[in-house]
């Protein structure tokens, strides 16, 4: 199976008034078609800034300074990096071939427009067909992802509605034109857990039903065993350990993956016994000039983490890991 998606040597800087941050630094990853691939990291490590950078929406003052994202369809490879994010190609790509469902809806959807008129204009802008056309397709895909009612609702506005419902329209909204490629960035963070799940069941059915490849990400490990094919665990704009999701459970090889997943709660926990956490805090993007950034944090530090950066290199068949310890 051929990969949607190869990211090679991707490097984000944003470029301040006194000085470069760098976003992401240096990632190489695969999507493959049809999969679900979980990114998992903590708070400001660069999991948005690299769905952004599929996506040709940086926002300004950061830019993609190297690398390459290929995006492989109808047996060519386009390089989104090399492509006007205003232009017409971009556009056509970006909401017709790759979807995002963005962190929050409320922000993502015009308050001033009901969302049948929002999921109605999305189909017509890509897909050039009338309005009565257009109606009739977002009736059939706000169903087909549970909304209630939808021939009498898609005239409400989007503060009538609860997160899930919200939540479901930027799903129906992403998928109506049958993407290729599906980034939902946080979907189900700011909903309770009965509408999480009900999200995390109906994206399951999307993957299945649509054959679309999804980017799932998340902090949630909890999500990502249920959800993902594959776990890329990202730490300050880089990838530092990539697996297939049962591998990542049951045999994790980084120190950090090891503190993440150690860090869970779980049923036969004892009573009293305090929940582990990784010592330190993420540090800010470029703020480690030499070494393994992890290295201030690592319980099993070595003198050349200090001084030398780990390549991202398989330490099985199916498991990389950028870590000394294993290359």
């Amino acid at each position: 199976m051929y990969n949607l998606i190869d990211i090679s040597s991707l490097h984000v800087d944003f470029h301040l008034e006194e000085s470069i941050v760098p976003a992401i630094n240096g990632i190489d990853l695969a999507v493959k078609r049809e999969k679900i691939l979980g990114i998992v990291g903590e708070s400001g490590c660069g999991k948005s800034v690299l769905a952004l950078s599929i996506m040709g929406l940086i926002p300004s003052p950061g830019k993609i300074t190297n690398g390459k994202i290929l995006f492989n369809h109808n047996n060519s490879e386009i390089d989104l990096t090399k492509i006007d994010s205003n232009s017409q190609l971009m556009r056509n790509i970006r909401g017709n071939k790759i979807s995002m469902i963005f962190q929050e809806p409320m922000t993502s959807l015009n308050p001033v427009f009901n969302i049948g008129d929002q999921i109605i204009e999305t189909i017509r802008l890509h897909q050039k067909v009338n309005y009565s056309v257009s109606k009739q397709r977002t009736l059939k895909i706000l169903n087909e992802v549970g909304f209630p009612d939808p021939a009498t609702r898609i005239f409400d506005y989007p503060h009538q509605l609860s997160g899930g419902m919200l939540q479901r329209v930027m799903i129906a909204m992403a998928l109506v034109c049958k993407p290729l490629l599906l980034i939902a960035d946080e979907p189900t963070t700011a909903l309770d857990v009965t509408i999480q799940a009900q999200v995390l069941k109906l994206m399951n059915e999307i993957k299945l039903r649509f054959k679309t490849t999804i980017i799932f990400i998340t902090h949630d490990l909890g999500v990502i065993a249920k959800m993902a094919d594959e776990v890329a665990i990202m730490y300050v704009g880089k990838i530092v350990e990539h697996a297939p999701v049962n591998e990542i459970f049951s045999n994790p090889k980084h120190p950090y993956t090891i503190g993440l997943l150690q860090s869970m709660p779980t049923l036969n926990r004892q009573r009293n016994k305090p929940l582990s956490t990784i010592k330190g805090n993420v540090p800010n993007p470029g703020e480690i000039k030499s070494g393994c950034n992890f290295y201030p944090r690592c319980p099993k530090v070595m003198s050349r983490c200090k001084k030398e950066e780990p390549l991202l290199l398989n330490s099985s068949k199916n498991q990389k890991v950028s870590c000394f310890l294993y290359n």
